[in-house]
């Protein structure tokens, strides 16, 4: 029969029959007038790969997979895609996370802006994170750190762009306060990849703290003024801040010609 009829009753369109014509796929022969004369069997080979395609793998796998492997191929072969879904899996569950902390920013950024309130932080309670510094006065790079900013930066969607502030500066009010940009990541990412954390980079323990929602046109000068409600909130719960500063990048925005940057600022507490 020819591609017409064939591609009814395949329930499939002409054009994909033509698709997996090009691609090798049928053993029914050409006539002389180069139309293909397609068989029962072509049919079957049809629903193979249109089986196969539907679970995301290229022609040149399905044409492979229906043509030419042995079962002990395709037990290899297909525990290979297992992995290798599974691998693409998590990197979408770790999307999805990263998403749903950018909403809850979101959220946080257009509530409180230009209030800049604090609150108590609680998604990093029980996680350390650690960030490393490229950029901006509170850094010191070497081959070492730039080491550790290339393995941040192939864990990327679970690593951000991170800021640090050394919290002896903020506390003895320091003007303009040491800034360092660079990436950050929450230990259980880290551990996510196997990764071990190098003692160039920052840690910020877990537990509580309060956190600061601002945006700033130059983050890389920012004052005590800028950080005064975080001191002011924890005066407010009666505890007091320790440790240094950290905080992440969230969103750019334009306003009258000028960028803008959101960002989020913590810092651990305890009672006073």
């Amino acid at each position: 029969m020819y591609v017409n009829e064939f591609s009814r009753r395949l329930g499939l369109p002409a054009s994909k029959v033509r698709y997996y014509d090009r691609s090798g796929m049928y053993q029914g022969q050409r006539g002389a007038n180069n139309y293909r004369d397609f068989t029962d069997n072509d049919a079957l080979d049809a629903y193979l790969a249109q089986s196969l395609r539907s679970i995301d793998l290229s022609m040149e796998e399905t044409t492979l997979a229906v043509r030419s492997y042995e079962p002990s191929q395709m037990y290899h072969w297909l525990t290979g895609r297992i992995g290798s879904l599974r691998e693409e899996i998590t990197m979408a569950q770790a999307k999805l996370e990263r998403l749903e902390q950018l909403r809850e920013f979101t959220v946080a950024y257009g509530t409180n802006l230009p209030r800049e309130e604090v609150f108590p932080g609680r998604a990093l309670q029980e996680h350390a994170v650690y960030s490393i510094r490229t950029f901006g006065s509170y850094t010191k790079v070497n081959d070492e750190v730039l080491e550790a900013a290339a393995a941040l930066g192939g864990c990327m969607p679970y690593s951000y762009i991170a800021l640090s502030i050394p919290g002896e500066s903020f506390f003895r009010g320091e003007d303009p306060l040491p800034v360092g940009i660079g990436l950050g990541i929450r230990e259980k990412n880290l551990e996510r990849f196997g990764l071990t954390p190098s003692p160039v980079m920052d840690c910020f323990p877990g537990g509580p703290h309060l956190i600061l929602f601002l945006e700033r046109e130059d983050v890389f000068h920012l004052t005590c003024a800028d950080l005064r409600p975080l001191l002011d909130g924890a005066a407010a719960r009666g505890l007091r801040l320790r440790g240094d500063l950290t905080g992440r990048i969230s969103f750019a925005r334009e306003k009258e010609g000028r960028r803008f940057y959101c960002l989020s600022v913590r810092c651990r507490t305890e009672p006073l």
